[in-house]
């Protein structure tokens, strides 16, 4: 490499390193693993950088190569075997957990109301609201673990439920409780 210009040697490695990346699997890799690495970093301590990221993705996701791309992958994805186990395996776990948080002394009545908030939010999503059920205490949250009972259950927006997430939101809590505790003193079964 016997370049005196830094301008051809700047070239010439551009090429060099081009061809490498070309023809050597293990360098390949190697750079793209440093590249994840320090872009997770700049993006971790960068927000400026950050910002940039977020704008770039958005932009992409609602142009129509993104819309289109998006699509292509989740039809392929639905086709893929390991991503139908995992996708049933995780709906069973959750079907199981809420049997198992479902408690044996529930009436007829409660189990009757469990299966109208669950009617409701079904109308809901056909008339076009984006609505879930959710459990107000989490079924499997981080500090509390709710029931599957109708007092327990609600319809929210999706986005807040997903913002959510297994978690228990304070003010929640504070109004279960306070529903609880107001129900015990009128004798109510609620």
């Amino acid at each position: 490499m016997p370049h005196a210009d830094p301008a051809a040697k700047r070239a010439y490695m551009r090429v060099y390193l081009r061809e490498r990346y070309r023809s050597d699997p293990d360098y390949r890799e190697a750079k793209k693993a440093s590249r994840r690495v320090r872009g997770r970093r700049l993006y971790r301590e960068n927000a400026e950088y950050r910002e940039r990221v977020k704008a770039s993705a958005k932009l992409w996701a609602n142009s129509q190569r993104g819309k289109e791309a998006m699509a292509a992958r989740g039809r392929r994805r639905r086709k893929d075997p390991r991503w139908i186990a995992y996708h049933q395996s995780k709906t069973r776990e959750y079907q199981a957990r809420k049997k198992r948080h479902t408690p044996k002394w529930l009436s007829a009545d409660d189990r009757s109301q469990i299966e109208h908030i669950y009617l409701r939010a079904a109308a809901a999503r056909r008339a076009g609201y984006d609505c879930e059920v959710d459990h107000v205490v989490p079924l499997n949250g981080k500090d509390i673990c709710g029931l599957h009972v109708p007092w327990n259950l609600r319809i929210v927006p999706s986005r807040y439920n997903k913002q959510k997430g297994n978690g228990a939101d304070e003010l929640d809590l504070l109004a279960f409780t306070i529903e609880w505790l107001v129900a015990e003193a009128t004798g109510s079964d609620r």
